[in-house]
């Protein structure tokens, strides 16, 4: 059994009960701080759906990593049981039909049989089923044990026989503008494009416990998926999808075949 993950006594019942809580997170000039932080600094990324980590800009990832954590940090130590910030992001889905992202899981970023990380996702913005609002299945935390690795976003379960029998209901999720909603890592999430006309900014906060060593997951079509533990800095200093490939501190055998998205999309009831 993982240790908990919040310090409130009914946060972490229902983020055991449904993998997910929403409270209120940012106020009225942090949000605005952190849409013009976005505004200001220039990226090198494109249309469509992007986050900070699709940057090969190092510099510019870090600038990114410091100014949200800055103001996330402090707020998710009064939320969370001694979790410490790996990496945060913006994530952009600008206006048109390639901003849709379909339900899928994040890297695991610790040993998920000792413990569990989390992401903390926030709009900079009201969301709503026209501007590409967040998606979740809920409860699909409860499925057992997997590996989501590099390249892309590769997707092992130890046991793939659950996909096809597992239900779970599609939730979208309508949020206000500095919400956030803190979720584990194995909750399956996706979102509709960004049909408006404006372009929808979010932020994503990925932590782990303190005491926890970061983890990164790889593999190359044919071998085993190889386990790395990494610094803390790894997440933004690592080009995705560039890893050196030489030097993991284990091997884990690839059971079976990769989830492809039309088994995802077979759960959802």
């Amino acid at each position: 059994m993982t240790r908990q993950t919040f310090r409130n006594a009914d946060y972490q019942k229902q983020f055991e009960t449904l993998g997910y809580v929403i409270l209120p997170f940012l106020n009225a000039e942090e949000v605005a701080l952190l849409r013009q932080t976005y505004l200001n600094l220039e990226n090198d990324l494109g249309k469509g759906f992007h986050a900070t980590m699709h940057s090969k800009n190092v510099d510019y990832r870090r600038k990114v990593n410091k100014a949200i954590s800055d103001i996330f940090t402090p707020k998710a130590h009064a939320i969370l049981d001694d979790y410490r910030p790996l990496v945060a992001n913006f994530t952009v889905k600008e206006p048109g039909a390639s901003s849709f992202f379909d339900f899928h899981l994040d890297w695991n970023m610790v040993d998920e049989a000792k413990y569990r990380s989390i992401t903390i996702w926030c709009p900079l913005t009201d969301t709503n089923a026209q501007n590409g609002n967040l998606w979740i299945l809920e409860r699909s935390h409860t499925l057992g044990s997997s590996y989501r690795c590099g390249p892309g976003l590769a997707l092992y379960f130890d046991d793939a026989s659950e996909l096809k029998h597992a239900k779970f209901v599609k939730k979208a999720l309508s949020m206000k503008a500095g919400e956030a909603i803190i979720y584990d890592h194995k909750l399956f999430h996706g979102s509709p494009p960004n049909m408006s006309t404006e372009t929808r900014i979010a932020i994503n906060q990925a932590m782990a416990p303190a005491e926890a060593s970061a983890m990164h997951y790889a593999i190359q079509p044919g071998t085993d998926i190889m386990a790395f533990e990494v610094d803390d800095d790894f997440f933004c200093r690592v080009i995705i999808d560039r890893l050196d490939l030489s030097d993991p501190k284990g091997h884990i055998p690839a059971k079976g075949s990769a989830i492809q998205q039309y088994d995802v999309n077979q759960m959802i009831a």
